[in-house]
């Protein structure tokens, strides 16, 4: 498991994914499996709640150990309100990451059927 010497890429395309979750149980949103030989660079992390509806929606943005989802996880956000009809930017291009080889993004959202995380970043390899 080695990530790519960002001295010697030879490919780097844009990607932007979107994902709707769920509730409660986290969803994997970003995967980069193991020995994959890339690096993706996060740009943004926009979570929009997209219903009509009076009441917030509490999301949680975690980067996870393993790229299945099932290790633990360590917090981009936790708890953000998201009023309803908007969007929050969770992470923008001003303070990137990187999601090294065998780690996900997931997210979780306090009630389903809602929410979509999108997220815009750099396959590198």
């Amino acid at each position: 498991m080695a990530n790519p010497n960002l001295l010697n890429i030879t490919t780097v395309s844009g990607v932007t994914t979107n994902v709707g979750l769920g509730t409660t149980a986290f969803t994997n949103v970003l995967a980069n499996s193991a020995s994959s030989g890339k690096v993706y660079k996060i740009n943004s992390i926009i979570v929009s709640h997209n219903e009509d509806r009076t009441d917030n929606v509490s999301v949680d943005v975690f980067v996870n150990r393993n790229a299945a989802g099932t290790a633990s996880s360590t917090a981009i956000i936790a708890n953000l309100s998201v009023p309803s009809g908007s969007t929050q930017v969770v992470l923008d291009r001003n303070s990137p990451i990187y999601l090294m080889e065998d780690k996900s993004i997931v997210a979780s959202a306090s009630t389903a059927n809602f929410v979509d995380v999108t997220i815009a970043y750099e396959d590198i390899s």
